[in-house]
């Protein structure tokens, strides 16, 4: 096998081997969302910080007499209030996740076998690297869009539960795009990456064959 073929493939291998990475802290970690936060009565004399994953999240608010430390869990906040966040639309962002998170995995497998073998069904080969890289780009950007309007109609105006809206806390106009949002970005980059070099690698065996 053409050794620039080989290394070509094997760097696609390394890149979804970071996706998975990534990926996967996106699903653990707690910061696809973060805001600060004030009471409207007394703004000068509160300060609150709030921020939340797909499963888990904390707030810390100070109404002037120290910190005070809260963890929830998405999931009871989603039941109790459907409005914070749509159920159909975090299955939707799971649902997606974990899809990709399979494909990353059978891509990395197909791009190491490739590295050694030439395999003769096409899915097991390099169409199939192509196959299983715009699936993942696909599902991601589709996770990214739905993250994005739901922030956009709603957590961007406030992230406060109902329990700390009735005592006048509000995000209106503080909140942001945690890192864990980024890494789905970051992962779709790389895929995008790994066909890019999967094509210029093809590109250059081709010219180097007409030559000879």
């Amino acid at each position: 096998m053409n050794l620039i073929r080989r290394s070509a493939i094997f760097a696609t291998f390394v890149g979804s081997c970071l996706s998975i990475a990534l990926l996967a802290a996106a699903l653990g970690t707690k910061y696809w969302v973060t805001a600060s936060a004030k009471r409207t009565s007394y703004p000068n004399e509160s300060d609150g910080r709030v921020h939340f994953g797909l499963f888990q999240g904390e707030r810390s608010l100070n109404v002037g007499i120290g910190w005070r430390h809260y963890q929830f869990s998405v999931l009871d906040i989603l039941k109790a209030e459907p409005e914070f966040i749509s159920q159909s639309l975090w299955t939707c962002l799971v649902l997606f996740l974990v899809l990709s998170i399979l494909l990353d995995t059978l891509n990395a497998i197909v791009s190491l076998i490739n590295t050694t073998t030439t395999p003769i069904s096409s899915l097991a080969g390099i169409p199939g690297l192509y196959v299983y890289n715009l699936i993942v780009v696909l599902l991601e950007s589709i996770t990214i869009g739905l993250w994005v309007y739901q922030f956009s109609h709603s957590l961007q105006r406030n992230v406060m539960i109902q329990e700390d809206r009735k005592n006048s806390w509000s995000s209106q106009g503080r909140a942001s795009l945690g890192y864990s949002f980024w890494f789905v970005t970051v992962s779709s980059c790389l895929h995008i990456i790994n066909v890019f070099i999967l094509y210029m690698a093809q590109l250059i065996e081709v010219k180097s064959q007409c030559r000879v």
